[in-house]
């Protein structure tokens, strides 16, 4: 079965009404998941995974989908697809090639390369 995640923003304007955004920025990136004696996970993570992704000094929450096939575990290289909840933050930074981190708090679980960058509007 297929499932479909959607993720839609919430701001309010200067009225105070609650705006739903429902433009969506994902990246797909080349991931590598920390060991646990590197400072990762001791327990594996799968899609819909939620991380705060930052890029520098930048942070937005990202969602991770992993392809049908991979059995993500610590250690591993995977090629994802990773939902950004508010790329606006990240401005420029945001672009193939650009280098990022993965976190829990302040703990680093993994690194990441851009591989493309998509904007749709659903």
């Amino acid at each position: 079965m297929d499932h479909i995640l959607l993720w839609y923003r919430v701001d309010v304007n200067t009225f105070g009404e609650a705006i739903i955004s429902s433009d969506l920025t994902k990246i797909s990136a080349k991931i590598y998941l920390l060991r646990a004696e590197e400072g990762g996970r001791k327990t594996p993570i799968f899609t819909g995974y939620h991380p705060a992704v930052y890029f520098g000094d930048r942070q937005t929450d990202g969602l991770i989908v992993f392809d049908r096939e991979a059995k993500p575990t610590s250690g591993g290289e995977y090629t994802v697809t990773i939902s950004l909840a508010h790329p606006e933050y990240l401005g420029d930074v945001l672009q193939k090639e650009a280098i990022f981190d993965f976190r829990e708090g302040p703990k680093i679980i993994g690194r990441g390369k851009v591989l493309s960058v998509e904007e749709t509007k659903i």
